[in-house]
């Protein structure tokens, strides 16, 4: 199959390089006929039904809401003062999502099966390899089927130290400490340590104003790791953390597995994730003085075994240690196609599709060139739950011959009954207005299939959504609405949104569903000043079947009345005016709760309505009732992000425009409705227009107003940092767009967690957004001018590494890439930095050239299922 990649070795250099997957270094995991073992390993779920037998006979055929309807671990900003508290919240977080194998322990085959395949380049039989080393070392007594140093009783801390001792003598016969690359350098470690008392610290973002201290917890006994994806180090550092925690293994004096042990472990899990934002799954297990259960916390909720006796199944011990510890780092749960080389952390994938801009009008191809983007070493966004779409966005940058491209790189795990955002955003390419798609992967893997299952089912028979993994790709726009420096600016970026708007829903059909403070940005290209983003959650106008769960999706702050009100039966489904709606609610948080400098103002100074809107405790009823008095009497709140006179009476009447002549009449409608005194109207295109003429005449007016006024300048784009709303506005040059900035922000149910970051010293996925001035793009456009023109990379542009793998020590996990997808001939080298890093360039030889991608576009049916 010819994909382009960046560097193609020839066969026998591949497989000296993908060696070091071996712990023995005595071949390569791919070798020969394993690399269809162990791909039927971890897809086999695909095709072997693997439904818990106790469920499924169930004669429920319903399906749970993939996100659960009740709070989950990061629904508001700073609210946990404990570690109890941490784990208050994740046990709700995942109610109902415990799902233990079935009597046919399918979970345990799984788990011996990938160690089978792991090992057999060294261990053919990897079972007679076990029970020979189990017959002679004298951590085991084979006569009585006992681990010798194991007490049969007694106080839990009794456990951890010869538990340890065990522990690390399978590494030390399986594999080692240590793994090396063809060159012998070691590329990654593993060990096991008593933590027991050892404080780990959490996660700023969790931590209240009103704690004492950092949340911190003591996991009993840490597998931890070193690696390609894991870390940006090969060396353990003297402190441990949760971000280089391979799993997690909990002592237990009793069996038992109630709500107590349940919290404790997902807690651990939770930070685990968090510490680590390309995490797909964690794994832990709890074990007692005689048995043990593994557990698998997987963006579904936690899969886990039954209780296994330790002793008596020894080799089933073994290997689940190899599995659970493995250098393999795909296998223990990490999203490969990022990793960290010299420093830097890397991406590297091949798109699905990718946008054709060489054709009028552009148009996404079917894709077989692979790409590699520098991104920054923090996660922009990482939402901080287990059970979730989890998503991740990356900042990433790309260099072509001339300049530099910065783009947002969303990961998240999309539920089987949403429609792929993909869908959406590939119908409204070249849109103003709306986020572009430059490019993107669907349903790269499943939880089902990486739990080697056909379907999930809870104990009452109801089925659990299963989630697919989605990687979109789109030009970094610039930041939130406050960051306009001019309320021109504001205004024509609001102009730019309604009109992007009008087009997705006249012209397409299409509602985005999820209109907030975050959603919206400003643009610093040329072809629009403002933008709507993230439309994973958009749904098809008069779509049939909306449920109270649909009407409910979304940022509930920026809710509509309509939505609030949660009645489609008379009020029918969601329409543009819900979106519009929200739009307002935006406009209005940005004008009267920001200062002059774009700082939101202290909670004193908050308007009364949003200080109920954005509080997270409140329940969408009450805001309901809040958005019903607002719309129903007159404005009394200043402007104050525009404080000078003129300009901030004439947006003070916009506002009261909008209020009076919109929203006030459809509130009223609305309680008409519901009292059965009228019919409330379905969408109709011709009458949408002309709401939309509405909407924009108000803005309209309000745009010619403040340019007669004689001091106003011409419209200046703040773009975005990764700082919060806080931040002053500081330059007007492109920046990195930071999604997730609204204060106490609450989305529900497939969304519904809030979006807030803060630096953290133990983990790399929190977003910059307490630092003191705006974070910059490390690669800017080189100048607005040109970043203007355009957002993309011209065709024909995109580079390629040519360097040699071999001369690196933190090398591209090639062999920890995706699992079962063969041998990847796809190597990461040592590209040469020109004045700064991130510049992917070579000094060996001339940089080759993108191929046609009306050419690639052909051979991507035959290299598509190489794709990650």
């Amino acid at each position: 199959m010819a994909n382009e990649r960046y560097w193609v070795p020839p066969p026998t250099a591949l497989e000296e390089h993908l060696r070091h997957f071996d712990p023995k270094n005595s071949g390569s995991l791919y070798r020969g006929s394993q690399t269809s073992t162990l791909k039927s390993v971890l897809t086999r779920g695909m095709s072997t039904p693997q439904t818990p037998s106790r469920t499924s006979s169930s004669s429920s055929t319903g399906t749970a809401p993939a996100t659960p309807h009740h709070r989950a671990s990061d629904d508001s900003e700073a609210v946990f003062r404990r570690t109890t508290e941490v784990q208050a919240a994740v046990l709700e977080e995942l109610q109902d999502a415990w799902i233990e194998e079935s009597a046919a322990l399918e979970f345990q085959t799984h788990l011996a099966d990938l160690a089978d395949a792991l090992m057999a380049a060294s261990e053919p039989n990897l079972t007679q390899s076990i029970e020979t080393w189990l017959q002679n070392t004298p951590l085991y007594d084979w006569n009585t089927g006992q681990w010798r140093d194991i007490p049969t009783g007694g106080l839990e801390k009794e456990l951890y130290e010869p538990l340890v001792a065990v522990l690390s003598g399978v590494l030390a016969r399986f594999g080692g400490e240590e793994c090396t690359n063809a060159s012998g350098t070691v590329i990654g470690r593993r060990q096991f340590i008593n933590t027991h008392n050892v404080l780990l610290e959490h996660n700023h973002s969790d931590l209240s104003p009103e704690a004492r201290g950092p949340l911190r917890s003591m996991p009993d006994i840490l597998c931890l790791g070193t690696g390609p994806s894991a870390t940006p180090f090969v060396d353990f550092p003297p402190r441990i953390a949760y971000n280089h925690t391979k799993a997690i293994w909990e002592g237990k004096t009793k069996n038992t597995f109630g709500d107590d042990e349940k919290k404790q472990i997902a807690m651990y899990a939770r930070e685990t994730f968090v510490a680590q934002p390309n995490r797909r799954h964690v794994s832990a297990t709890m074990i007692s003085f005689d048995r043990l259960r593994v557990l698998r916390f997987d963006r579904a909720g936690c899969y886990y075994t039954g209780c296994i006796d330790y002793h008596e199944k020894a080799v089933l011990f073994v290997k689940i240690v190899l599995v659970l510890s493995a250098f393999n780092e795909d296998v223990v749960g990490f999203d490969t196609s990022v990793y960290w080389e010299n420093k830097h952390r890397m991406m590297r994938f091949t798109p699905s599709q990718i946008l054709d801009r060489s054709v009028t009008p552009n148009k996404l191809v079917p894709n077989s060139t692979e790409l590699v983007f520098e991104l920054e070493s923090k996660a922009l966004f990482a939402r901080r739950t287990i059970r979730s779409r989890g998503t991740v966005c990356w900042v990433a940058t790309y260099r072509d011959r001339t300049k530099t491209y910065q783009f947002i790189v969303k990961d998240y795990w999309r539920a089987e009954d949403r429609t792929h955002e993909t869908t959406f955003l590939s119908q409204l390419v070249d849109v103003p207005g709306v986020a572009q798609l430059f490019a993107y992967i669907d349903d790269r893997e499943s939880v089902c299939e990486a739990r080697d299952v056909v379907e999930i089912r809870r104990t009452d028979g109801d089925r659990i959504s299963d989630r697919f993994f989605m990687r979109v790709v789109i030009p970094a726009y610039g930041g939130t609405l406050e960051k306009a420096l001019t309320p021109l600016a504001l205004l024509r970026a609001v102009e730019a949104i309604v009109r992007g708007h009008r087009e997705s829903v006249i012209e397409h059909w299409l509602l985005h569903r999820d209109i907030s403070h975050t959603n919206l940005r400003l643009s610093p290209y040329r072809r629009e000043q403002g933008v709507m983003i993230d439309w994973d959650l958009a749904k098809e106008v008069e779509e049939e079947g909306l449920t109270l769960f649909d009407l409910r999706t979304g940022t509930i702050a920026f809710h509509s009345l309509k939505i609030h009100r949660a009645n489609p039966e008379k009020l029918g489904p969601p329409d543009h005016m819900d979106d519009l709606e929200s739009i307002f609610y935006v406009v209005f948080n940005v004008l009267c709760n920001y200062d002059a400098k774009g700082k939101l103002l202290p909670a004193s100074r908050t308007p009364t309505p949003l200080q109920t809107w954005l509080d997270p405790t409140v329940p969408s009823k009450q805001l309901g009732e809040s958005k019903g008095y607002f719309l129903l009497d007159d404005l009394e709140w200043p402007v104050t992000r525009y404080p000078q006179k003129e300009q901030s009476e004439i947006l003070f009447h916009m506002l009261e425009d909008f209020r009076r002549e919109i929203f006030e009449p459809r509130a009223r409608l609305v309680k008409k409705a519901l009292n059965g005194q009228a019919v409330f109207p379905r969408y109709q295109p011709q009458t949408a227009a002309d709401d939309y003429d509405k909407f924009e005449g108000i803005l309209r007016r309000a745009i010619d107003a403040l340019e007669c006024v004689k001091d106003t300048v011409l419209a200046a784009v703040e773009p975005a940092s990764g700082a919060e709303p806080q931040a002053t506005p500081t330059a007007s040059r492109v920046t990195v767009p930071s999604p997730g900035l609204t204060p106490k922000r609450r989305r529900f149910h497939d969304d519904n967690n809030h979006d807030h970051d803060h630096d953290a010293p133990v983990t790399d996925s929190e977003p910059p957004r307490k630092r003191s001035t705006p974070t910059r793009v490390r690669n800017p456009h080189p100048s607005p001018e040109a970043s203007a023109r355009d957002p993309f990379p011209a065709p024909g542009s995109l580079l390629r590494s040519t360097s040699d793998p071999s001369t690196v020590t933190n090398v591209s996990p090639a062999a920890f890439s995706r699992v079962g997808a063969g041998p990847q001939a796809v190597i990461s080298g040592n590209p040469s930095r020109r004045s700064r890093p991130g510049l992917l360039t070579s000094t060996s030889e001339p940089i080759p050239r993108f191929p046609s991608l009306r050419a690639a576009s052909g051979a991507a049916r035959d290299t598509e299922e190489d794709s990650p």
